[in-house]
């Protein structure tokens, strides 16, 4: 169930009929990091007139005690997690901006970034997706945009957590490295910092809700694509991403590598077709379960949930394709 809270208030100094940009939060059990998030806003960004949307799936960690006294904000409470890209529709659907931002909880703004952003659209393409070159905790350039995603290169993702002396910089990969033009056309942008007019909403739709986590946002630009609505990497903004330059410390966490195996799966059979879907998953099983059952970075017990998990998964594809070969 979907509950919009009933003290949802708008700052004082904004009109519903003149809202530049709607940026909208999704939070789930990060609320010290969601409120440093808000205040960077607050702090950061001058001279345009904007509101925030944050969206809390299910959140129990005190974030919906916390947020809803908070007044800068209009708080939406889900009662079950329904998602990153359906908690960012949602989010976009009571939007009332121009433009919409949607913007990561683990992320800080470091410059007046929405009115940098705001300017650049205005003055060269409104309808189509932005977003900047993301910074670290030091300071250097980490995941921002890539090339859209090749079945090969999904190959190669699905082994590369698991490996630990892979050289991942040798591996063919999608991602595309800082570039100091003022604006680069890339495949797409990553859903930590994504500035779009609301008609590119309004056009396409929002992310396709059967991705839970991962690859909702290489699959709704690609398909904004077939509109010749393109994404581009911006220098200019500066927003610093406090998660993404140390995710290779967190470990190995089977259930988020659990959500990359099927929501992969699915963009395949989205955009490459059944017969690839097929053999994408057989080669998925090929190449990164000896990997899980042998590397020595797994503990066991991972490596029992993770197999039994993405077991779970290859009965129910035998399942429905002995259903199809019977119809």
């Amino acid at each position: 169930m979907e509950k919009e809270t009933s003290n949802i208030s708008t700052p004082m100094f904004i009109s519903s009929s003149s809202i530049d940009v709607s940026v909208i939060v999704v939070n789930y059990n990060t609320c010290k990091m969601t409120s440093e998030c808000i205040d960077s806003l607050f702090v950061r960004t001058k001279n345009i007139k904007f509101e925030v949307i944050l969206v809390d799936n299910a959140s129990t960690d005190g974030s919906k005690e916390y947020f809803e006294g908070d007044e800068r904000v209009r708080y939406v409470y889900n009662y079950e997690n329904i998602g990153f890209g359906r908690a960012n529709n949602l989010g976009m659907t009571l939007a009332r901006g121009k433009y919409f931002f949607l913007l990561n909880s683990d992320t800080l703004l470091l410059n007046n970034a929405i009115k940098i952003f705001f300017d650049y659209a205005e003055a060269h393409n409104p309808v189509a997706f932005y977003g900047c070159w993301l910074e670290n905790n030091i300071g250097t350039y980490i995941h921002s945009c890539a090339n859209l995603p090749t079945i090969k290169s999904l190959l190669i993702n699905a082994i590369s957590p698991y490996k630990s002396k892979i050289n991942k910089e040798n591996l063919t990969s999608t991602e595309i490295p800082y570039c100091e033009d003022l604006s680069i056309k890339v495949g797409y942008i990553t859903g930590a910092d994504l500035f779009l007019h609301h008609t590119i909403f309004e056009k396409i739709g929002g992310f396709d809700h059967q991705f839970f986590m991962y690859y909702e946002e290489s699959d709704w630009q690609r398909r904004s694509m077939s509109k010749e609505i393109y994404s581009y990497c911006i220098n200019g903004p500066r927003i610093k991403h406090l998660v993404g330059g140390s995710q290779n410390k967190q470990g190995f966490n089977f259930l988020k590598s659990y959500y990359n195996f099927m929501s992969s799966s699915y963009y395949v059979y989205k955009h490459f077709g059944r017969i690839n879907y097929f053999v994408y998953r057989i080669a998925y099983a090929c190449i990164s379960l000896p990997v899980i059952c042998f590397s020595r970075s797994l503990s066991f017990s991972n490596r029992l949930q993770f197999l039994s998990l993405i077991c779970k998964s290859y009965i129910s594809l035998i399942t429905k394709s002995l259903n199809m070969i019977k119809k």
